[in-house]
């Protein structure tokens, strides 16, 4: 009978070992191919664009070609810079303390200066005359910016005080004014700074403590307005043109009126404090486009 064997039973001890080492040769290979070794990575699929965006063009340059430079965008091209503001104070060439401020004149003139002020609803444009913002923006840009002075900064020639010169064409600006002469088309103002005489057109009036007065008849008339209403610079041939041309039109379409009688419409009442009731005291508003007539 023939014996029998035990059963054959396999070595299992290098198992792990080998295993181990064939996992170890796996990661090797692994990250050789990752790395490349020095070598190039296979090249992977290129990304489609993202949606609504057109697809890249590519480059057909010829080498060492200098590529066309490309077209600025206007509209994200920054606006130039705005010129700087100009200081009232470097236009002053006055060197005295002649006029008085509208709020002294506002003591005895209490409706007029009410009238006349910015600083009221019925602010007249002529208060604003030196701070509107459009003419500042239009003085940065003025090639001589002392020549606007003489509308809407008038007393900068005559006297010192910042505070005083920007009140614009204030009470002493219309009222040191004696007469008219013109030249060269211009409406030229004789200014009297010595009397201390004020001037209007009302001719009843009588001297006060604070200041004479006298009768004008000019301060009726359109043509006391051309002073600064009627404009004429020069053109690109050297001739003048009309730049603001409000009394020149006034003139042209005969209208048969004074610009006093729409833009300065009388009422009754007091050119002072306690004085007696005028049949018509000139409004100081001065009526336009912004603020219905009267």
């Amino acid at each position: 009978m023939r014996a029998r064997t035990a059963p054959r039973t396999e070595d299992t001890s290098r198992q792990p070992r080998l295993r181990s080492r064939e996992a170890w040769g796996g990661r090797l290979a692994l990250l050789a191919f990752l790395t490349g070794c020095g070598a190039k990575a296979p090249a992977t699929d290129q990304q489609s664009p993202p949606p609504n965006e057109p697809a890249s063009t590519p480059d057909t340059t010829e080498q060492g070609a200098a590529k066309p430079e490309a077209t600025p965008d206007p509209s994200k091209t920054p606006p130039p810079a705005a010129p700087p503001a100009v200081k009232l104070a470097s236009l002053i060439t006055g060197k005295g303390k002649l006029a008085q401020r509208s709020s002294r004149c506002g003591e005895c003139h209490e409706r007029i200066f009410e009238e006349w002020s910015a600083a009221t609803k019925s602010g007249s444009g002529h208060a604003n005359a030196w701070e509107n913002p459009v003419f500042q923006a239009a003085l940065r840009r003025a090639p001589e910016p002392a020549s606007c002075t003489s509308c809407h900064a008038p007393l900068a020639v005559f006297d010192q005080r910042e505070e005083l010169v920007a009140e614009g064409v204030n009470c002493e600006s219309c009222h040191r004014i004696e007469g008219l002469t013109v030249k060269d088309g211009k409406h030229v103002p004789t200014w009297d700074w010595e009397s201390n005489r004020r001037y209007g057109n009302i001719c009843d009036a009588k001297d006060h403590y604070f200041h004479k007065v006298s009768c004008k008849p000019v301060y009726a008339e359109g043509s006391y307005c051309a002073q600064c209403h009627a404009l004429q610079v020069p053109g690109a041939d050297g001739r003048p043109i009309d730049f603001y041309a409000t009394y020149a039109g006034w003139k042209q379409e005969d209208v048969g009126m004074e610009c006093q009688e729409c833009h300065m419409v009388g009422e009754p009442g007091e050119v002072a404090v306690g004085e007696r009731t005028h049949p018509s005291v000139a409004g100081h508003a001065f009526l336009g486009i912004k603020r219905a007539f009267r």
